[in-house]
């Protein structure tokens, strides 16, 4: 802002307006902004009492919004139970045996050791073996877990 007070920019143009202007302003809402709420604003029934809800099928309301719960006219349908997860159980059961057995090789120095040089000595037979092996284990994993979630299926009651 220059020495006579004068504005030279739009920001100085704020800045040099007196307080109480500026705390009038923030209270009122500018004619624009009130356009725009009326202009998304709902119309209005003509008939406000042929829209009103009955009594019987209004909320009832307390303090809090949580508790608020409509009261019912009719039988209130049953709660279900959730599902077990089978294959997340399954899953996680062979992730978390596989994990704990890498934790259980690598915490002590001479099974450390044992495994380093299990893995130099592996032929390509045996990665063949080995890879064939894990191919076979999560096809069986994902078999116990399309029973599982069958037996789930037959044991849910019908919707």
């Amino acid at each position: 802002m220059s020495a006579d007070n004068t504005p030279t920019s739009p920001l100085d143009d704020a800045t040099a307006a007196a307080p109480e202007a500026i705390e009038s302003a923030a209270d009122s809402p500018s004619s624009s902004s009130v356009e725009e709420e009326a202009e998304y604003a709902p119309p209005l029934p003509d008939d406000v009492s042929a829209h009103a809800a009955p009594v019987a099928a209004t909320a009832a309301v307390s303090s809090t919004a949580s508790t608020a719960s409509p009261v019912s006219t009719g039988a209130a349908p049953e709660p279900t139970v959730p599902r077990t997860r089978g294959a997340a159980i399954v899953w996680g059961l062979l992730f978390a045996v596989i994990a704990a057995f890498g934790i259980w090789t690598l915490t002590d120095g001479d099974r450390r050791e044992g495994a380093a040089g299990w893995i130099t000595t592996l032929t390509p037979n045996t990665v063949l073996s080995l890879v064939l092996l894990t191919i076979g284990v999560l096809i069986l994993v994902g078999g116990a877990v399309g029973l599982i979630r069958h037996a789930q299926r037959r044991a849910a009651p019908q919707r």
